[in-house]
């Protein structure tokens, strides 16, 4: 009896496991394509989103048959430490949205030159949580995205984010 009560829990988890795998596979290559067809960058967070939820419902579906948990208490623990750790991660979860937007609206690209505040310069990399532009002097900025979608943003035309620089013999 024990050894059939055995079987069936290991076959429960390959089982598991493999329709997890599958779907982890087409799950991935349908968010990359949608977002490469939709010219946004950095897609990798939502396909690492995807897996981690179909890897935690695979989680989920083994609890019981397997190791005798009901998933609704742990689902209810996760509830409430998810909570606490989202008050202390407040203002990461800020960045990435703010720079959602910024990706998704195209407000602003690489190469694009913007004034922030009081830094002015190029944009060289938006991320997920910050966005990093270059100033004419050589100095590397990075911006937190949150700060991008609370202040003044202008996109300048190039022809007046150049400057000349005349060197003085005096």
């Amino acid at each position: 009896m024990f050894e059939n009560e055995l079987v069936r829990k290991v076959l429960i988890v390959a089982v598991t496991c493999l329709v997890a795998l599958v779907l982890q596979t087409v799950t991935s290559k349908a968010i990359r394509h949608a977002f490469e067809r939709g010219n946004v960058p950095k897609g990798s967070i939502f396909v690492n989103l995807s897996r981690t939820l179909i890897w935690f419902l695979a989680l989920l579906s083994v609890l019981e048959p397997v190791f005798g948990v009901q998933p609704t208490a742990f689902v209810a623990a996760l509830g409430v430490t998810s909570v606490a750790v989202s008050f202390g991660l407040q203002t990461t979860i800020a960045n990435i949205f703010s720079g959602l937007g910024l990706m998704f609206a195209h407000v602003i690209e690489v190469g694009d030159w913007i004034e922030v505040g009081s830094y002015q310069g190029v944009v060289t990399d938006i991320g997920w949580r910050s966005t990093t532009i270059r100033t004419l002097l050589g100095d590397v900025i990075v911006i937190p995205n949150s700060v991008l979608n609370s202040t003044t943003l202008r996109k300048l035309a190039p022809v007046s984010a150049r400057s000349v620089v005349i060197p003085l013999d005096i």
